[in-house]
């Protein structure tokens, strides 16, 4: 067996080895280089493609999917209205040729570049390439009839991970399976759709009650401010919405200390809130919790939700591992530390800081033997004032908003002073260890489930082959020469797949 044909040797493929081998077809070459990308870790994308007069291909060409740069018009964008997708173009100039051999009509490989730019992708992370995942015509068909009798799509997922052993043995993304729906959904959009749209809006905006009242009482709730600012504010919006004889607002006033940023402010929360991240696994696991569920039923659904927090995660570090941010801010070296330094989600809220010190001005700068004070204030609120001070012997950044201390990030104040310094990297003083990306290795960890099949898993393969077998003795059953070719071929597998099955004792 050559190396060609041996996957346990795709890895170690030198150009040598694959230059003037020949194909029956292009898409037989295309099938060799996606399984080959897959071992390697990589995805691929297609190319250069040339036809003779007569429509025949002449010349295929697959690139890395990180070849070339994202043109620079895509860059300079600035009236952008959502966050853009990463880049994940990097010059790499991997990539596979072939070209028709008129004598023989068969597509030989002219051209194998194997030296990557880049880091090639993990184990565990193979699974999410793009080129390497796809939704079957089956799995949608078996989607939308399940649809019509209220079966979700997340659901139908659950489904086939539990049908196939794991998520990396699906093939594809919930998101993928989403969106392939959606696009036969569209096809199919009827005129009275824009009816029912309209009518479901028109419904939703009588919800909004008073969304005056919920934007000013959100900014005594989430603003830092001293205890005579919040006090001021409150009353003040009080009296607007006339509300002083209000229980709730009484209620709530008595509790500020619970709630208010002006008073957690310093204690430290990671950002997080009661009612946060955690809602899409009530929604799942609240199907399941009831006073009648038996233990090991309760634990089963457990770990099933656990498994999908599990390759999230797991697809979260592979976008972090294989897109760059698209920069756009003024300090352009502390935002390039800042996303080689955090995790994506939180480089974000990092992000919005640097952009927030533009707004800053220095009111104030006073040098001490070890140290230097800053004092700040806001463009359109000149009358609030912070101070932050720096230690350059320990490059130590402190600041009266206490930002660090409640969230474990760096402020806007504390850029100001990183610009002011002129540094290119944020100080390690403001650095929490538990939102970079080496809070956690996942480098070695594989969540996929390789082993033996769960009752669970047997009772998902079980039923997509019955009804599989189905749709096959409906048309069996129409002829006399299917029914006995069906039959004899029923025995032959029955056979085969007994001798497949784990030593069991067989019913």
């Amino acid at each position: 067996m050559s190396k060609l044909d041996d996957p346990a040797k795709l890895t170690s493929l030198q150009p040598s080895d694959v230059i003037g081998k020949e194909f029956a077809s292009v898409q037989d070459a295309e099938a060799f280089y996606k399984n080959y990308s897959l071992f390697i870790g990589f995805s691929i994308r297609k190319d250069e493609m040339r036809h003779d007069r007569y429509g025949m291909i002449t010349i295929r060409r697959w690139v890395c999917s990180k070849q070339g740069y994202k043109e620079q018009k895509y860059m300079d964008k600035t009236d952008k209205k959502r966050e853009p997708r990463g880049q994940t173009r990097e010059g790499c100039r991997v990539a596979m040729k072939i070209k028709i051999e008129r004598n023989s009509m068969m597509w030989v490989v002219s051209e194998f570049v194997i030296e990557h730019t880049h880091n090639l992708s993990p184990p565990n992370h193979t699974q999410f390439l793009r080129s390497h995942r796809s939704v079957k015509d089956s799995e949608i068909e078996q989607l939308q009839s399940w649809g019509t009798v209220g079966v979700k799509t997340a659901q139908v997922m659950d489904h086939l991970v539990d049908q196939s052993g794991s998520y990396s043995n699906v093939g594809h993304t919930k998101k993928d399976l989403q969106n392939r729906l959606d696009s036969v959904r569209r096809s199919e959009i009827q005129t009275s759709d824009a009816d029912s749209v309209k009518s479901y809006l028109t419904a939703k905006s009588t919800n909004v009650q008073n969304g005056n009242f919920t934007r000013a009482f959100c900014n005594c709730m989430m603003n830092f401010m001293t205890e005579d600012e919040f006090d001021l504010q409150w009353f003040s919006m009080v009296e607007k919405f006339r509300l002083n004889n209000n229980e709730w607002v009484s209620a709530m006033y008595s509790k500020r200390k619970q709630w208010a940023e002006t008073f957690l402010r310093d204690s430290f929360f990671d950002g997080m809130r009661s009612t946060q991240r955690c809602e899409s696994m009530n929604s799942y696991l609240n199907r399941f919790v009831h006073c009648r569920l038996k233990m090991y039923e309760f634990l089963k659904n457990i770990n099933r939700a656990l498994d999908r927090i599990r390759n999230t995660e797991t697809f979260n570090d592979y976008q972090y591992s294989t897109t760059t941010p698209v920069y756009g801010t003024h300090l352009l070296g502390l935002e390039k530390h800042a996303s080689q330094t955090y995790t994506r989600n939180v480089f974000f809220l990092v992000r919005e800081e640097i952009r927030e010190e533009e707004s800053l001005s220095i009111v104030n700068c006073v040098q001490d033997v070890d140290n230097y004070t800053y004092t700040f204030k806001k463009f359109g609120n000149a009358n609030r004032i912070w101070t932050t001070r720096f230690i350059p012997s320990v490059n130590h950044i402190h600041c009266s908003c206490k930002m660090f201390e409640t969230v474990g990030l760096p402020c806007s104040h504390s850029f100001s002073v990183m610009k002011a310094m002129d540094m290119q990297h944020i100080s390690s003083s403001l650095i929490l260890d538990r939102w970079t990306t080496h809070a956690k290795d996942f480098s070695a960890i594989k969540y996929a489930c390789e082993a033996k099949p769960t009752p669970i898993m047997e009772k998902a393969r079980y039923g997509s082959l019955s009804s599989k077998c189905s749709k096959m003795c409906y048309f069996a059953s129409k002829s006399d020469d299917g029914f006995k070719e069906a039959n004899g071929e029923i025995d032959k597998l029955t056979v085969r797949m007994q001798e497949l099955m784990p030593s069991s004792p067989i019913n």
